[in-house]
């Protein structure tokens, strides 16, 4: 079944992410790398765990250089849209 299906209420979820693990899934020298995210969750008082995938690319990657401390810092700058 792939058929959408739309609320007539919205299910709306406060979520707290309070850490993450990263982890390098593919690179593709000089033009993208992919993570993989796994992000500690907090909803309500009860922990859980969620995974994401991220790609950067573009002026994003060229800008991660050696310093992975950049990239450790992008992540932290996407985890609302993540999400």
């Amino acid at each position: 079944m792939s058929e959408s299906i739309v609320l007539a209420e919205p299910f709306v979820k406060s979520v707290t992410i309070v850490g993450f693990r990263m982890r390098v899934l593919s690179l593709e020298l000089g033009k993208s790398v992919r993570v993989a995210l796994s992000l500690d969750c907090v909803s309500g008082d009860k922990p859980y765990g969620d995974y994401r995938e991220l790609v950067v690319e573009d002026a994003e990657y060229l800008a991660w250089g050696t310093d992975d401390t950049y990239l450790v810092d992008l992540v932290k700058s996407k985890l609302s849209s993540i999400l």
